[in-house]
């Protein structure tokens, strides 16, 4: 016989071994909901703080860059 008319093997399935009752290999641990404050940036800014107490936006301006509305994005501000 050749490859092609070899029949297929017949898969072995793996015994099954059943657990005494009552043992278990690990405890689900009890998971606490976590309540956290939000820390917004000033009192008229609604975004949350990002870096050193100030928001992305503000964040962005405070290391001199400028936002673009072309790009979409914030490039680096020119100097005077």
């Amino acid at each position: 016989m050749n490859k092609r008319t070899m029949p297929k093997k017949a898969e072995k399935e793996p015994k099954k071994t059943e657990e005494p009752e009552g043992t278990s290999l690990c405890v689900e641990p009890e998971v606490v909901p976590v309540k956290r404050e939000r820390e917004l940036c000033s009192e008229s800014c609604i975004y949350e703080v990002y870096r050193h107490g100030l928001c992305h936006n503000h964040y962005k301006l405070s290391q001199g860059f400028v936002f673009d509305e072309a790009k979409n994005l914030y490039v680096k501000g020119k100097k005077k």
